[in-house]
């Protein structure tokens, strides 16, 4: 398969291409499968110098390397080099000597200052087997420094380029520059304590299929017991064209995802400016299919890029997948409109949470005048059961009910179990609709994505639990009534009572939890329920800090387990300007 930029080859396990080789090699590792299959080098050299440069009449070079095995399994896939830099000028040479020719290929390697390491995907066009290939430096001494510490091969949506940092705490600033296809260079120096400047060429694709996706991994070390602040900005072609975004830094070790508007192709420069305890780790850029193809691949992205991303960079008219970064076993799907979201799930919020009705399938006549919910967020059990029950009965569900089941299936969500039907696997899924005001998507985002954290998370569940067990009678009448006057099933479900009252203390800063129950939410409630007057004020009379009380104790559960804060699960978020 050839491509315009981004090209495959193809190593052909042929033993009689072989037979001529040296001896085995042991310290390269060939990445991206787990078939057997191992180098093989010439000349041969001891353990000790493998995957090293040594001197030759061709200068400093590796030995050539050969893949020996069933390597069919490369087809279609693009090569990648994984090494660690001497800090000079490095190629890959290839060629087809060992069938009697003497064509070869020279590529250029990404020069990165010295002891980084790399990982890169390179643009070759192989239309027959590559018997060999190497790595040099020309005419300049060998350096002890370099080491190939692997070679193989990746899908054509992993990333393209991938430069993982050193130790940063040793050394806090760095600034890069690179040009990628056909060459790529990366040198140290320049920045501020606590800020990088990274500046790359990035050749186009050659197809309008695709898109380049930033990506940036980073570890978050917290002075504090409160998330980091960071800034993200990147520029194409001089700042004709410019995205900004802040960044919530989470404690521990986490993946960002940047996808702006524009392309990210051509003279690209970012720079990222974060407070103490942030240490990069990565900097990578993905090649992304702007298709859904048959394996329903979620996007992975954080809350705040499926928020501001532009419907233009979808993979479908009518919804795109995502993952969420925080926890990838929870896919959030954003819907073009209601109707389509509907289709999709009315049927399953009717089973799994409504008051009424909880555990029957309606029928499309029952559900068209009933309102489902303007968000969705379901566990995998309860996804698992909607599906055995539909299938149990030979019940006919929506065409978008059996693509959200293959979905599931094909994301381990779900599965097939012994006794014919479904069994919930992991995780679940969240959603929303681009048919909500801005206002309404960022509060849905929010309560629902605390949702997706009680399903995911166990420590929180149980903190969440544990708290609800000392609240009194009252105060859980509270939500009884609060709950149930929202058409959920809380009275027969103890799990969704829990969750939804987590969710809604959850759902907005803690400094407006007060206004949001005592202003808004106790006089509606008086209103549509008279007969529970009394006790509701009874209730705001003996508990005034109830609220915010419950709020911060779930907030402290939910920061310690997955370093969020009420009202903000969002990670990234794009700074508009004028």
């Amino acid at each position: 398969m050839k491509h315009t930029l981004l090209f495959s080859f193809v190593f052909m396990g042929c033993a009689v291409l072989l037979a001529s080789c040296g001896g085995s090699v042991k310290s390269v590792e060939i990445i991206g499968t787990d078939a057997n299959l191992h180098l093989r080098e010439r000349p041969n050299r001891s353990r000790a110098e493998e995957g090293r440069l040594f001197v030759s009449e061709k200068g400093s070079v590796t030995p050539r390397y050969y893949i020996k095995g069933d390597t069919s399994f490369f087809s279609g896939r693009d090569f990648l080099v994984d090494y660690i830099s001497p800090g000079i000028d490095l190629n890959l040479e290839a060629g087809d000597s060992v069938l009697g020719m003497k064509k070869t290929f020279a590529f250029p390697l990404p020069h990165t200052p010295e002891s980084w390491e790399t990982t890169v995907r390179l643009p070759i066009t192989m239309e027959t087997s590559l018997p060999w290939f190497r790595i040099g430096a020309g005419k300049v001494p060998a350096y002890s420094s370099f080491l190939l510490r692997g070679v193989g091969f990746a899908d054509p949506t992993e990333h393209l380029f991938a430069v993982r940092f050193p130790d940063f705490e040793k050394e806090t600033s760095q600034r890069w520059e690179a040009s990628l296809y056909p060459s790529c260079r990366v040198d140290a120096g320049g920045a501020e304590p606590g800020q990088w400047n990274l500046e790359f060429y990035i050749g186009p694709d050659g197809s309008s299929l695709y898109r380049h996706e930033l990506e940036l991994d980073y570890r978050f070390d917290a002075a504090l017991e409160m998330p980091g602040q960071a800034e993200i900005r990147i520029f194409r072609n001089e700042g004709a064209f410019r995205s900004d975004y802040t960044i919530t830094l989470r404690p521990g070790e986490h993946e960002l995802f940047f996808l702006p508007d524009f392309s990210l192709s051509g003279d690209l420069r970012i720079e990222l400016e974060g407070e103490e305890g942030l240490t990069p780790q990565a900097l990578r850029i993905n090649r992304r299919a702007l298709w859904t193809d048959n394996r329903w691949s979620p996007m992975p992205a954080d809350m705040g890029e499926v928020l501001d991303r532009s419907a233009s960079t979808w993979r479908r008219s009518d919804f795109e997948l995502y993952s969420w970064n925080l926890f990838p076993q929870l896919l959030i799907f954003d819907y073009r409109d209601y109707a389509v979201q509907s289709a999709m799930l009315k049927r399953l919020a009717f089973f799994v949470e409504k008051k009424g009705s909880a555990g029957e399938l309606l029928p499309n006549e029952a559900l068209e005048k009933r309102h489902g919910w303007n968000a969705h967020d379901y566990r995998s059990e309860d996804l698992a059961r909607f599906f055995t029950e539909a299938q149990r009965l030979e019940f006919p569900l929506n065409d978008e009910e059996y693509m959200l089941r293959d979905i599931l299936e094909e994301n381990n969500i779900i599965a097939p179990d012994e006794a014919g039907g479904w069994k919930g696997v992991d995780g679940g899924f969240l959603s929303l609709s681009r048919e909500s005001s801005d206002r309404l998507r960022y509060l849905f985002l929010v309560h629902e994505g605390y949702h997706g954290l009680f399903f995911s998370s166990k420590p929180f569940r149980d903190r969440v639990f544990s708290y609800w067990n000392t609240l009194s009678a009252e105060e859980q009448d509270f939500w009884r009534i609060f709950l149930d006057w929202k058409r959920y099933n809380v009275l027969q479900d103890n799990y969704l009572l829990v969750n939804e009252f987590m969710a809604y203390l959850m759902q907005q800063d803690i400094s407006r939890v007060d206004s949001y129950f005592f202003n808004h939410t106790i006089p509606t409630l008086i209103v549509a329920k008279p007969e529970e007057k009394e006790r509701l004020e009874l209730f705001a009379s003996q508990y005034p800090d109830h609220f915010r009380r419950s709020a911060a104790s779930i907030e402290s559960a939910a920061f310690e387990t997955a370093g969020v804060l009420a009202g903000n699960l969002f990670d990234t978020r794009r700074v508009e300007r004028e």
